[in-house]
């Protein structure tokens, strides 16, 4: 903004603010991360990713099982990167921390599997939002915008190239390298988190399901409503999830698991645990606005294009 105008910086920040924030897209990332954080704390509070944990506990019997696990459950969850990134690490991180394993690693593996699954599959949260910007750009007609999009699966080549390269990460075919490599050392001497950092707390007192079925049943149906509702809402995560919450509440509430009050606060913690990574959000977007501003998407657009015309001229 300094370099737009310097005597009008403050005014343009605060108009840039509330334009990011009136954003349709970044309305709809602000509700499903902040309803997102509310229900993996309401799963948390009543004990069912523990129940989870001690049932996986039972299954892995080895580091790079525990990886490979994560891995796994990272491709079952494809509805959204959103709802796979907090669900798969909420709930294993009891078990790589029992082998070992950096924080750092699991955020990779976590991360790096949510988004290229979403984009792989057509039947995401992803494909649905490209799909219709293909539509809007005219690259397909009206109503055949997911059927480009699949037409175009073969050659996305981040979402190909990335799964493999974590799939060999997680049985050991790929080193460690620079900084992942100086945190698994850490992590070996008993250090599975990075200096200062700290776990989120919803409770001391939370405690697994006295029948090991019934808390995996207690974890596994509220994976899967919002994975049903999403899909009914024309692949909407947002109503998804929203739904998803008020059948959690209540299946829990019949249970008693926890009082109501104790349910609704874990949902208000939730959503302020993704106040952070929102905010980070946020500022990228903000960032992004600037750079329009400042002419730069343009500029790199102008800059590729005699590269681009050179590279796909016939010889």
């Amino acid at each position: 903004m300094l370099l737009l105008d310097p005597t009008q910086a403050v005014e343009q920040i605060v108009g840039i603010s509330m334009d990011v924030m009136m954003n349709e897209t970044i309305a709809w990332i602000i509700l499903v991360c902040g309803l997102m954080g509310g229900l993996i704390a309401v799963l948390e509070k009543g004990g069912s990713i523990l129940s989870f944990s001690d049932m996986l506990v039972n299954k892995v019997k080895s580091r790079n099982q525990s990886l490979l696990m994560t891995f796994l459950l990272g491709i079952l969850i494809f509805i959204d990167d959103y709802l796979n990134a907090i669900a798969i690490s909420s709930s294993m991180k009891k078990i790589t921390d029992g082998y070992q394993v950096s924080r750092e690693k699991l955020a990779y593996l976590v991360d790096s599997t949510a988004a290229p699954i979403c984009i792989l599959v057509p039947i995401s949260t992803w494909a649905i939002f490209f799909s219709s910007l293909l539509e809007a750009n005219d690259v397909a007609e009206p109503g055949q915008g997911i059927a480009a999009y699949i037409q175009a699966i073969p050659y996305m080549a981040y979402g190909w190239v990335t799964l493999a390269i974590v799939f060999l990460v997680a049985i050991g075919k790929m080193p460690d390298l620079g900084a992942m490599k100086k945190a698994e050392e850490r992590a070996r001497n008993d250090q599975v988190k990075p200096d200062g950092a700290t776990d989120i707390d919803f409770g001391a007192d939370i405690k697994a399901h006295s029948n090991p079925t019934m808390g995996l049943i207690n974890f596994l149906l509220p994976m899967v409503v919002p994975v049903g509702a999403s899909w009914y809402f024309g692949i909407d995560l947002l109503a998804g999830v929203f739904v998803a919450i008020v059948f959690t509440i209540c299946f829990y509430g019949i249970q008693k698991l926890v009082t109501m009050n104790e349910l609704f606060d874990a949902v208000y913690d939730g959503i302020k645990v993704m106040l952070l990574p929102l905010a980070t959000v946020i500022g990228g977007f903000m960032l992004k606005s600037v750079n329009d501003s400042l002419g730069l998407t343009q500029f790199v657009i102008e800059t590729v294009s005699p590269y681009h015309r050179h590279n796909t001229s016939p010889l």
